[in-house]
């Protein structure tokens, strides 16, 4: 049998394999962290062309068009989800607002002072929207999110980890994946997010954050920084993705790239032993520090 027969073969019946077990509740997989890892598809084509013996080319094809089955799942998620339309007012993102429910809250009390959360996020639509009356609210249409929480120094700090790794369900339209992240305005947040396949849209100008950690994927993400915290530090570390960061014009801010860009992504900043700096960024009152890494293809800094 030829190797292109069996690829295709098996290609075919694992595709059908995880949609079948899907649609019986058998099978849950987070797609989003597949689009880091589609190269090695291309490499084990590569293999399967060398004069290699038969047996050896049948175990690669078999591999490969399992990972191609378990790639176009994860294409046909991403493309699939209900993404919010970022450009539009928010009354006419969330068409569905009204089927959202809220799926988890941690109480505030007056004695936290400083806040951590880690998210955690497959494939989905995030937005940080509003100020909570709660530490956080979690609203989504989807069930399945994890929330935890411990508290230290005398229940002054509390950390947060929220899980939204969503597993869907082929042909499922019983739930959308928009997410909306409200967090408590008083406390000094730090954030560390990991996210895969994601759009997210963080308006996160009315909070104190002191640490901004994003771990990145196939992405596209907008953040609106405000000058609530003294210092911020913001790191990323991204694969394909593009990112526009807003920051008060009032706020000094200096960026750190090893990504290959130049001064012409950063209009308004000037150059100084390697660095990226605003005019007033000695005198500002408020510093943005941001480090870029990874392979980020577009990188854009507005100052609002």
């Amino acid at each position: 049998m030829k190797t292109s027969s069996v690829f295709w073969g098996l290609f075919f019946i694992f595709l059908g394999l995880i949609i079948l077990l899907e649609k019986l509740n058998v099978l849950l997989i987070d797609y989003g962290n597949f689009f880091d890892y589609w190269p090695i598809i291309i490499i084990l084509f590569g293999f399967s062309i060398l004069n290699l013996p038969e047996i050896l080319k049948k175990i690669i094809a078999a591999v490969a068009a399992l990972l191609m089955a378990l790639f176009v799942m994860s294409m046909v998620h991403f493309s699939w989800f209900p993404f919010i339309d970022f450009d539009d007012d928010y009354s006419t993102k969330t068409k569905k607002e009204n089927s959202f429910s809220q799926i988890a809250s941690i109480p505030f009390t007056e004695n936290i002072k400083y806040s951590s959360l880690e998210l955690n996020a497959g494939a989905c639509s995030i937005i940080f929207k509003d100020s909570a009356t709660q530490l956080i609210d979690v609203i989504s249409g989807y069930p399945l999110i994890n929330i935890d929480y411990s508290t230290k120094d005398s229940q002054n700090n509390v950390n947060i980890l929220l899980d939204l790794r969503l597993r869907t369900k082929f042909f499922s339209k019983k739930h959308d994946n928009n997410v909306i992240i409200n967090l408590n305005t008083q406390p000094i947040w730090d954030l560390d997010i990991d996210i895969g396949a994601v759009n997210m849209e963080c308006d996160l100008s009315k909070y104190k954050i002191r640490d901004l950690c994003i771990d990145a994927g196939a992405t596209d993400i907008d953040i609106t920084l405000g000058n609530k915290h003294s210092y911020s530090y913001i790191e990323i570390n991204s694969g394909a993705s593009d990112f526009t960061i807003n920051i008060p014009k009032e706020s000094g801010c200096q960026i750190e790239s090893s990504t290959g860009l130049s001064s012409e992504d950063f209009p308004g900043f000037r150059i100084f032993k390697g660095s990226y700096y605003t005019e007033n960024f000695e005198k500002a009152d408020n510093k943005i520090i941001i480090k870029i890494s990874g392979g980020v293809s577009s990188f854009e800094v507005v100052r609002y």
